[in-house]
């Protein structure tokens, strides 16, 4: 058991990665936790960042840079430190950082293991009696069919069948041995991964296709092409090409032969079955495929998030991202999902109290940010913005719009809007000239938001008829933006087209004349989620930023 690090009033427990102050625990993830204990048990020294990189994430993680500076201001927030004048932490421009805090070591108190209980004394063996024959009840009125019903009973008990239940073990597949890829190949798929990660598809995907080329038989690389291909092409809104479709399906496909055992694999069909062809139960079959191959894959809760909440599953939807939130504490993008799933459930509040937890944990400066952070800044106003319209706290949203301007390069026209209507005619008057692609739902969003309902509703037919793969699409009937649409009949008739599961929680409000908002009741599909009779599930992957708001 290792030792306990004290310092001040607080107590780090490595083994466990618990932080506690005066006795009472402080929030504090696992991996910001593995930091701070390399600070401390180096205090007063100066650890490089390079330093603290290898020992928390070894030598071939490339996304640490990032993952630090998120780290950092974890443990900052944590201690109630200031990185302008620390008490705890502080950063050596360019070099790495200093523990300043003199630091004890104890050894954790032992646990007294209690004394065995004494063995009963011997007792006399109490031989078998033998037991009287017993007598079948002849099977003359049985039918084959019926013999067979009665012997699955007997045999699997009162185990209940269901070809989707996440509870259940895994296909069996053929064992494979993993093999290991060619150096060359595997260096350019994690540069992908890499560049995959700060949302810069296209360096993602010239370094994928070159891993196949290398090696093609490496199925991670198979995998991650597929879902990076699709992102990248939904850059070219409003509509994804027929070719690319090909493309990530085949890849898919290609991971999914080569090792049918890599979750990565299933995710990236899920995806394409989702989007492409709005193919919502073999979808959230090849999901739970994935999440039980391998339940800690960030990703996968990521996107299976998605399609818990466009079912109307919020509290499922919820759970999900804040276990990838738990896996993968540094992603933007999570982060600002996370909020983005309050909003579709109608929690407002607490929506906009988690974009703003994101928001600070980057600067302000744009040309500071990688990609992958300013959408997930972009995200987090967005999150704000249509929470706080909800609300009704229009100086809120108000706000939140000059600023989303502002990152979209529209500063001059920021400083001219007055009010959140003139934001909104702004948004319409762009996107109906053309100066702007964006999505379907937020096309029809933004006409909603002017009052054009029948506009609204041409945009989702339209989607209906051409299909463009937009992964926003699936959110359709629990977009809150979009409740003034709610009672027309041609809006059923949109989830009609779009797939949407007559037995899914979104689709069932309906049915009864309510809005797809939260606290409905369930349906019974499994989810890895909660315990007892679940639920449905929806998903997407990364995305682009939308151009704007």
């Amino acid at each position: 058991m290792e030792p306990l690090i004290l310092f001040d009033d607080l107590e780090l427990r490595p083994d466990s990665g618990e932080l506690f102050r005066a006795g009472s625990p402080v929030k504090l993830q696992p991996q910001p936790a593995r930091v701070l204990e390399v600070l401390a048990t180096h205090a007063g020294e100066l650890v490089s960042r390079e330093e603290i990189q290898r020992l928390v994430w070894g030598d071939s993680y490339l996304d640490a840079d990032a993952s630090l500076n998120f780290c950092i201001k974890q443990i900052r927030r944590a201690l109630g430190d200031s990185a302008t004048q620390p008490r705890y932490i502080e950063t050596i421009p360019k070099r790495g950082y200093r523990f300043l805090k003199p630091v004890r070591m104890e050894e954790a108190p032992k646990v007294e293991a209690s004394p065995p209980e004494p063995a009963p004394p011997p007792q006399e063996p109490v031989l078998p009696r033998p037991k009287p024959r017993r007598r079948w009840p002849p099977l003359a009125g049985f039918t084959a069919a019926g013999v067979a019903a009665v012997l699955l009973v007997f045999l699997i008990g009162s185990r209940r069948l269901h070809p989707d239940t996440p509870t259940q073990r895994p296909a069996v597949v053929e064992q494979r041995p993993a093999l290991k890829p060619a150096p060359a190949a595997n260096q350019s798929y994690l540069q992908g991964r890499y560049f995959f990660r700060q949302k810069e598809l296209d360096q993602a995907v010239d370094n994928l296709q070159k891993a196949v080329v290398l090696d093609p038989k490496f199925a991670p690389a198979h995998a991650l092409l597929s879902r990076a291909q699709r992102d990248n092409d939904f850059k070219e809104l409003p509509y994804v090409s027929a070719q690319t479709r090909t493309l990530v399906e085949t890849e898919a496909r290609r991971a999914l032969e080569l090792d049918p055992r890599l979750p990565e694999a299933h995710l990236a069909m899920a995806e394409a079955l989702l989007y492409y062809r709005l193919d919502w139960k073999r979808a959230g079959r090849e999901y739970r495929q994935a999440l039980l191959l391998d339940p800690g894959l960030a990703d996968t809760h990521h996107s299976y998030g998605f399609y818990l909440a466009a079912l109307g599953r919020h509290d499922e939807a919820i759970a999900s991202i804040e276990r990838a939130h738990e896996l993968d504490p540094a992603s933007m993008l999570v982060q600002s999902d996370y909020a983005f799933f309050f909003y579709l459930a109608g929690r407002y509040t607490e929506s906009i109290e988690k974009a703003r937890e994101t928001l600070d944990l980057v600067p302000a400066t744009p040309e500071a940010l990688p990609q992958a952070a300013m959408i997930g800044r972009f995200y987090s106003h967005m999150a704000i913005l249509f929470s706080a319209w909800k609300l009704e706290d229009l100086d809120m949203a108000l706000q939140s719009a000059k600023l989303m301007m502002t990152w979209s390069n529209e500063k001059t026209a920021a400083d001219q809007v007055r009010s959140l209507t003139d934001v909104w005619e702004w948004r319409e008057r762009r996107i109906r000239a053309g100066v702007v692609k964006v999505d379907p739902l937020s096309e029809a969003r933004s006409a909603v938001t002017v009052g054009a309902h029948g506009r609204a509703l041409e945009v989702l037919e339209r989607e209906c008829r051409t299909r463009s793969g937009a992964w926003t699409t699936v959110l359709t009937a629990v977009d809150p933006a979009l409740e003034p649409l709610h009672s027309e009949p041609r809006f059923v008739r949109v989830l009609d087209c779009l797939g949407l599961p007559q037995d899914a929680p979104a689709r069932r409000v309906f049915r009864a004349g309510q809005p797809a908002g939260p606290g409905k009741t369930s349906v019974s599909i499994e989810s890895p989620y909660r315990s007892g009779p679940a639920l449905y599930s929806l998903a997407p992957p990364q995305r682009a930023a939308a151009s704007a708001l």
